[in-house]
């Protein structure tokens, strides 16, 4: 499989993963990656999320600086964020200046609380997040070949371990370089695949949870 290739599958499984309920910062961090451009691209290209007008951009929608300023480092404002959770900006910002409804939070206090815990935690308290653990994917292949392709004048490079991972340049540091793009890749994917498998425990639990409320609840009719 070649980095083209790889990017597509990357690109659904980015899709997949926003629409199970995966928010843009979830999938960023997913990934082990800092700033959000690229999911927030690939999902606009996609038509999942609408792009910024030009008063929203130039509106700012200060609902605390610390907040402010974690969105900017991750390459985003407020009124994108607000967009990649289908909020309206406005009334995102108006109800974030107040403290959380104890036991029934807004959707945007929530999607504050998983974008952000720990600004979350200083701005409205409750209790502390926990530190986030991550994988220790090596992020090259551990071991490439570098064959000579004459037919196509160009070089191979494969990684060893899964010789179906390749990629060819012109010379050897390109097709080096090549290699390590689609490892990196395929690194992306596998993380992305974790993330997903975990949003569909959560998604079936949420369910299997509504429905015994259902059941519950029909019970409690039944009595009468």
């Amino acid at each position: 499989m070649r980095s083209e290739e790889m990017e597509a599958l990357l690109e659904k499984k980015i899709e997949t993963a926003y629409l199970l309920g995966m928010s843009v910062i979830e999938i960023t961090r997913a990934m082990q990656k800092y700033k959000i451009n690229r999911v927030h691209s690939v999902l606009r290209k996609a038509g999942h999320i609408r792009a910024v007008t030009r008063d929203e951009f130039r509106t700012s929608y200060a609902v605390h600086r610390k907040l402010d300023a974690a969105l900017e480092r991750r390459g985003c404002c407020s009124a994108r964020w607000c967009l990649g959770w289908k909020f309206d900006p406005d009334e995102t910002a108006d109800l974030l200046k107040e403290l959380p409804d104890e036991g029934n939070p807004t959707a945007a206090h929530e999607a504050l609380r998983r974008d952000f815990p720990v600004i979350y935690f200083k701005l409205y308290g409750g209790d502390p997040p926990k530190t986030p653990l991550y994988d220790n994917y090596p992020t090259i292949p551990p071991s490439v070949t570098i064959e000579w392709d004459a037919a196509h004048m160009r070089y191979i490079a494969r990684a060893v371990e899964d010789p179906d991972i390749q990629a060819v340049g012109s010379d050897k540091d390109a097709a080096l370089e090549g290699i390590k793009r689609a490892y990196g890749l395929l690194v992306d994917i596998g993380r992305l695949d974790s993330a997903i498998n975990h949003r569909l425990r959560i998604v079936e639990h949420s369910k299997h949870a509504i429905q015994q409320d259902v059941t519950k609840q029909r019970l409690e009719i039944l009595k009468f």
